[in-house]
């Protein structure tokens, strides 16, 4: 906001005194409208975030304490009679809160587990394939390396729900304090964060890149700088401050939907051979895109360049920072119904 304010004040001062820089009179109107747009959105961001952890500070359920001094008889019989003593399911005898319980159904956690794994990266894994093999057959050992790394990532998923109900920890953070120590809880609460942020990073790159040409098709030429902020402005914030994610199953489902129309028209172009040596499409396709037909089969899974392959699908079925997230938001969240979902997903 500082650097903004500078910047402002200079531009400002700049087309007061008529000076003549490289910076002509409309380009510096549209810088000064930039930094304020900016300025705004930081605000908004500074003001919107410090409410949320304002909520999540003050708001906190009461908890219920052990009484320092008995009860006369009189009181206790008052206070058993009162009509207004809430009903607790547990009680913690110091310091300790009631847990509020999930809402989320099973088909609502499998839609937003699904669609947290399978994003727009999904379709970088054909690249993956291609980087070790160009013949039909090296389908079948990449496919038995994505079910095999796929069950590695489904156990380490249900491991963690499992120690949220043995610990009683709601975050991936309090998980770690409680089985390995606090002392250590800040390493994965940092890479969650890390991971977040280079994954927010990519989909705010796609959603501009998307979007401008989207609203291009519309006859709408929006920079894409103000596509970005727009869209971070109206959608991905105000996602971001969500605390329940079971209302986002609709959308979930809806882009399951999407991943889907896209794998069909893949389907389609393969068996009708639009992209094939004398397809028509083919060449339209760039030269560094253009598929290779060889011999290089199941055996070229033995090459180093399958690592290619293997380092996508570590990070392909990675949502296990949220998995205390879907355990706590599960309605009746007991190990067997988490389980079902994350065997569904």
């Amino acid at each position: 906001i500082f650097l903004n304010f500078t910047k402002y004040i200079f531009l400002t001062t700049v087309l007061k005194k008529g000076t003549k820089t490289e910076l002509s009179y409309l380009r510096s109107m549209r810088l000064c409208k930039s930094l304020i747009m900016k300025t705004a959105v930081v605000g908004l961001i500074l003001i919107l975030g410090g409410m949320n952890v304002a909520d999540a500070k003050f708001n906190k359920s009461p908890s219920l304490k052990v009484l320092d001094k008995p009860q006369t008889k009189s009181a206790i019989k008052s206070h058993h009679s009162s009509a207004f003593v809430p009903r607790v399911k547990s009680l913690d005898v110091i310091g300790g809160s009631q847990d509020t319980e999930g809402t989320a159904t099973i088909p609502n956690e499998i839609f937003n587990l699904v669609k947290s794994i399978v994003g727009a990266g999904v379709l970088s894994l054909p690249a993956g394939i291609a980087a070790f093999g160009n013949a039909p057959s090296a389908v079948l050992p990449s496919a038995i390396l994505i079910l095999v790394i796929g069950s590695i990532s489904a156990y380490g998923f249900s491991l963690i729900g499992r120690v949220c109900a043995d610990t009683g920890a709601r975050s991936y953070r309090e998980a770690w304090e409680k089985t390995v120590g606090s002392s250590t809880s800040w390493m994965p609460a940092a890479s969650s964060t890390f991971n977040c942020f280079i994954a927010n990073l990519a989909y705010s790159m796609i959603l501009a890149d998307t979007f401008k040409n989207l609203l291009s098709g519309f006859g709408m030429e929006i920079s894409r700088q103000n596509v970005l902020f727009g869209i971070t402005l109206i959608v991905l914030i105000p996602l971001c401050l969500m605390k329940n994610l079971s209302s986002l199953a609709p959308f979930s489902l809806l882009g399951i939907m999407g991943m889907a129309y896209t794998i069909l028209a893949m389907g389609i172009r393969y068996f009708d051979g639009s992209y094939g040596t004398d397809g028509k499409f083919l060449v339209d396709v760039a030269e560094n895109l253009k598929p290779s037909f060889g011999d290089n089969g199941a055996s070229a899974v033995m090459s180093p360049k399958s690592l290619i392959l293997i380092c996508m699908l570590s990070t392909a079925y990675m949502a296990h920072f949220n998995a205390p997230k879907f355990y706590i938001e599960l309605k009746d969240n007991t190990i067997k119904r988490y389980n079902a979902v994350v065997t569904s997903s």
